[in-house]
């Protein structure tokens, strides 16, 4: 998988991979490593682009959790999802890491 696949997903481009993106919530370190480094773009950037997929009716944005457990419980649960986590996680078994990205 590449860099740009990864940020198509989460950006609800068309993506040849049907997976349901989740995300962290904003106040997350992680979620701005991510979104600087594999969708480039600032959170205030990103949420208005959201703000006008909503409103046009095209797009909805990744469901967010406030923490890596919430997070990891809820793709370990659901089948055809992905999401982004912190470098330092320690991956369960049954989930796949499809993109890696080191955070400095």
């Amino acid at each position: 998988v590449q860099k740009r696949q990864v940020r198509d997903m989460f950006m609800g481009n068309n993506s040849e991979f049907l997976l349901k993106p989740v995300a962290l919530s904003p106040n997350s370190q992680a979620r701005s490593t991510f979104n600087t480094k594999i969708v480039g773009l600032t959170e205030s950037r990103i949420q208005s682009y959201w703000a006008q997929m909503r409103f046009s009716g095209r797009k909805k944005p990744p469901e967010e959790f406030d923490t890596v457990e919430e997070l990891l419980a809820f793709v370990q649960a659901n089948k055809g999802t992905v999401a982004y986590l912190p470098a330092d996680t320690t991956i369960p078994d049954g989930l796949t890491v499809i993109y890696y990205t080191k955070s400095n």
